[in-house]
Order: structure tokens, then C-alpha cells, then sequence
């Protein structure tokens, strides 16, 4: 049985829209907390320097957009496919929306206990060094990079698990869905 490609469709554009819309908020408040993660952290971690703003409306808006979206592209793909291909009964973009709400939500919750821990780990090592050198060696040491550093990392691995998660569980319950209707046949 062929997948619904309108169906299909709809599950990455409600990906793209859900990622990309937790990407701006999440980088709109660390781009608040330490822009310099975002103008000097991310160059010298290797992104390139594509945003020359020191705004940290525009910097958490544009890399909101552009750190979030490929992943949300990727994570839609996978969860249209989990949810629309092949001969077992196919889930409906609608029935993803709050499991992808719910996943919103813990990826919010893993990047404020990563922020909080980089926070802490930030202050400690504020006040173990006498002075402490801003980007020495490239590595993000102020307590703002260290909080938005470890928010980030958190939030990244917590939707790595939303998308798995959400993947995997809708493989499953398309398995269940189509040996119960076995079973009734």
C-alpha cells in the first residue's frame, strides 16, 4: 500500500514547525543569557560565522531557525515514514500532535536542567580560577557560555530521544494496530 504523500507531508511540516518554533524560543532566552555564545563560542566550535548581528533577538532568531530546522527536517522524514509507509494501518499527522507537544515539553525540561548544571558548573569554576580568561582556548568558560553550552547540548540530546522515541513508538503501535486486526479476521 502506498503512503499518503498529503499525510506525509503534513507530519514533516508539523515537525519543521514544532522544532523550528522551540528552536527560536529556546535560543531567543540564550541568546539573552550570553549572546557571545552565539558570536563567539559558535565560530570557534566550528560553525561558521553566518550571522553578524550582536542583537540577541536577531542571533537567537536566526540560528533558531537555522540550527533547529535540519534536524526537525530529519526527525519529520523519519516519523512521516514511521507513521505512513508500508501495509500496516497508518497514523494520522493529528494523532502525532500531542506526543510531539509532550516531547516539546521534556526537551524544554532537559535544557533547563542542563542550563541550571552549566550555570553551576560555571560558577564553580568562577570561583576556582582567580581569573578567569573568557574563551581561552577556545572553550566557552564564562558562566553565561557554560549555561547556554549545557542548555543546548541538553536540549539537542533530549529531542535526539523525542525523535527516536516518537519513531520507534509509532512503528510499535502500527504493529499492535495491525496484529490486533489480524486477530479479529
Amino acid at each position: 500500500m502506498k503512503p499518503s504523500g498529503a499525510a506525509m507531508l503534513a507530519i514533516v511540516a508539523l515537525c519543521v514547525f514544532c522544532g523550528v518554533g522551540y528552536g527560536i524560543i529556546h535560543d531567543q532566552i540564550t541568546a539573552q543569557i550570553c549572546p557571545q555564545y552565539f558570536t563567539v563560542d559558535h565560530p570557534a566550535l566550528g560553525w561558521p560565522a553566518i550571522f553578524h548581528s550582536r542583537s540577541p533577538t536577531v542571533l537567537g532568531l536566526a540560528w533558531g531557525i537555522v540550527a533547529t530546522a535540519p534536524l526537525a527536517i530529519f526527525f519529520g522524514v523519519m516519523l512521516a515514514l514511521a507513521a505512513q509507509a508500508g501495509d500496516w494501518p497508518r497514523v494520522a499527522p493529528r494523532a502525532l500532535t500531542l506526543p510531539l507537544a509532550i516531547g516539546l515539553l521534556f526537551m524544554a525540561v532537559c535544557a533547563l536542567a542542563g542550563g541550571l548544571l552549566g550555570h553551576r558548573m560555571g560558577t564553580a569554576l568562577a570561583q576556582a580560577q582567580s581569573d578567569p580568561t573568557p574563551g581561552a582556548n577556545n572553550m566557552p568558560t564564562t558562566v553565561g557560555e557554560l549555561t547556554d553550552l549545557y542548555a543546548h547540548g541538553a536540549s539537542y540530546s533530549g529531542g535526539v530521544v523525542v525523535g527516536l522515541t516518537l519513531t520507534l513508538g509509532t512503528i510499535q503501535h502500527r504493529r499492535r494496530a495491525w496484529q490486533k486486526s489480524k486477530r479479529q479476521q
